[in-house]
């Protein structure tokens, strides 16, 4: 029996899950993969792939929409750079203090900043000023312990806020109701393909649902929904074919544009992170077993890489073929997507629980478990280190001007630039 290491990153949840999916469309089938550790050349742990009915996936990454940093981690498949130039010092542009704990990352849409805090209140913010253009009450659950998730912008500007009772709602730029969606648990980042008209909104109880967006204020027609019937603490990745990586318990998920499953890669211990999808069509996650790993458009390991301690870092695919990933042990590292080995490793101090922001020069920023926020240059430099105190959670993000936004767990969005 593989017993879990302990962890303080989620609160419990009183659920009794199951092994199996409770949606099953078509015939599936398992096969053991050994692969090697792209760091040491040693065979890895076997692991456990099944496949579906739907077949492999072809799409790679969707890219970033514009200027803006509309969703977590750039873009729905947690994948890009900025356009902007980040911040060369730790020039404090402004701060904001909100009413509780900022665990959401914030997103932009031209000059403004979307970020909730932990009492479910949505702050609209200027960007230039750090003052609030409005705020929306989601109510209780909308952001809670230090569950990373964020608010996805449209192209029309309308927000889609993972809320309070186990609601996604639609406001319009100007913070009124559209329409909402209630699911089972709490909402994860909702992932939208805007071209197919195609939302995703996977929720902590491991349920993803597909929809299909209306316009205006029209509610989305929800198309399918499957039961990963595990524990999920990953934000869902959408590739341009359609598909949805979805990580839940022990296992990462590949499921279809239709709803069909694809494919499922099952590791030996729990996964706390979202997946990335890099471009060369490799989808890297970390797990609980201290390894990040590199799986094939068809469920197949292509490399492991030994991360030497834990990670709730989820990875962010950049150009280039690269990925970046956090960990427990103070250190953000870029590998080459097409092989797990590493390219750059940026040290800072304390835990990464945060993920990565990185701008039009490949400066790369983050921040850490200590209270620091650290900026490294492309070769490796760094810009600076901030002591702002705290704690972080909340995944960073790049305004379009190239202002570096940091919510803390002690209530502030820092402004930086």
């Amino acid at each position: 029996m593989t017993v879990d290491p302990p962890s303080t990153k989620h609160r419990p949840m009183l659920l009794a899950w199951t092994l199996a999916a409770a949606l099953t469309l078509g015939a599936c089938g398992s096969q053991r993969s050994s692969v090697r550790s792209a760091a040491q050349g040693t065979p890895a742990p076997l692991l456990v792939r099944t496949t579906g009915s739907a077949g492999a996936a072809s799409g790679g990454p969707l890219a970033p929409r514009g200027r803006d940093w509309g969703t977590l981690l750039e873009s729905a498949s947690h994948f890009g750079a900025s356009p902007a130039e980040g911040p060369q010092t730790s020039h404090l542009r402004w701060e904001r203090k909100l009413e509780g704990p900022i665990v959401q990352g914030p997103v932009t849409h031209g000059e403004v900043a979307y970020v909730s805090s932990t009492t479910g209140t949505l702050h609209a913010i200027n960007l230039r000023t750090g003052a609030d253009l409005w705020t929306f009450p989601g109510g209780a659950g909308a952001s809670t312990a230090d569950l990373s998730t964020s608010p996805t912008v449209l192209a029309d500007g309308t927000i889609l806020f993972p809320a309070g009772g186990d609601r996604v709602l639609a406001l319009s730029p100007a913070g009124h109701v559209l329409w909402s969606v209630t699911g089972s648990a709490q909402p994860l980042t909702p992932a939208v393909e805007e071209s197919r008209r195609l939302l995703v909104i996977a929720d902590t109880n491991g349920t993803v649902s597909g929809y299909r967006l209306g316009e205006g204020d029209t509610a989305p027609v929800r198309l399918w929904t499957r039961e990963l019937a595990a524990e999920s603490f990953g934000n869902p990745a959408l590739g341009s074919d359609g598909t949805s990586y979805v990580t839940a318990g022990h296992v990462l998920a590949a499921i279809a544009a239709d709803g069909a499953l694809r494919w499922q890669v099952r590791i030996a211990q729990t996964i706390e992170t979202g997946a990335a999808l890099a471009e060369d069509g490799t989808v890297v996650f970390g797990g609980n077993d201290r390894i990040e790993y590199g799986i094939g458009p068809d469920g197949t390991v292509r490399w492991r890489h030994p991360i030497g301690n834990y990670t709730y870092s989820t990875p962010l695919a950049l150009p280039g073929d690269l990925v970046v990933y956090g960990n427990h042990s103070g250190e953000m590292t870029t590998l080459d997507a097409a092989d797990g080995r590493p390219v750059r490793v940026d040290r800072g101090t304390g835990q990464i629980w945060t993920a990565a922001a990185v701008d039009s020069r490949g400066d790369v920023y983050f921040a850490s478990r200590t209270g620091l926020i650290f900026g490294f240059a492309a070769d490796g430099k760094r810009l600076f280190e901030l002591a702002a105190g705290g704690t972080f959670d909340s995944y960073p993000a790049i305004a379009a001007d190239g202002t570096l936004l940091v919510g803390g767990d002690d209530g502030v969005l820092r402004a930086i630039g």
